[in-house]
């Protein structure tokens, strides 16, 4: 406000009214500004900013863990309220998992000789839906949150990718070579996908 002050007093003087009355809207209008209203849960803590933002609220994450969010409303029953919210944060995460093992697939078929290329989309077909079936039994759910007054249930989900790589070898439907690459690249595939949730995608 000072500095406004002096810049107004070293105008001419048949611009001063003028200047000042476009300084005082404008500063008014700033202080005037409404802030973002805080939601909480229903436990009284504030609302996460992951029930916002998703994965893109633990970027230090990247490459570790994926993560899924799910939310639910318009559910009188509190009990179903929260276990939609939940199964929705388990399908957010499946989709994640499934778009990045596809890609470890794909990136593994494209390193392979021509020879061992024969039938691999088939097999690799199979292996996917084997990975990522199986591999959520290793994913928990960690944090919900109900916004009483808008009646929302927000659900977390998280899959470690070091629980992904140790539950690899239970699976028979994926050879050797290929469950070596997989363990090898799986957290460039974990970061891969919540970067793509970071940008919004």
């Amino acid at each position: 406000m000072k500095l406004a002050a002096a810049f107004v007093q070293a105008l001419h003087p048949r611009f001063i009214p003028f200047t000042a009355l476009v300084l005082a809207a404008f500063f008014s209008g700033c202080a005037s500004r409404p802030k973002p209203a805080v939601q909480y849960c229903a436990d009284g803590r504030e609302a996460p900013e992951w029930t916002k933002k998703g994965a893109a609220a633990f970027p230090g994450d990247a490459g570790r863990t994926l993560y899924g969010r799910g939310e639910a409303s318009r559910v009188h029953n509190h009990s179903l309220l929260r276990k939609l919210a939940d199964r929705r944060a388990m399908a957010d995460l499946a989709r994640k998992l499934n778009a990045g093992v596809k890609a470890l697939m794909t990136d593994y078929a494209a390193s392979t000789s021509a020879a061992d290329q024969e039938g691999h989309e088939q097999r690799a077909e199979s292996a996917r839906r084997t990975l990522v079936n199986e591999s959520l039994d290793g994913a928990v759910m960690v944090d919900g949150c109900e916004e009483a007054e808008k009646g929302i249930y927000y659900s977390l989900a998280k899959l470690d990718a070091d629980a992904f790589t140790a539950s690899l070898d239970k699976h028979k439907d994926v050879d050797l070579k290929m469950k070596e690459y997989i363990r090898a690249n799986a957290r460039r595939a974990f970061e891969s996908r919540e970067k793509e949730v970071g940008r919004g995608k």
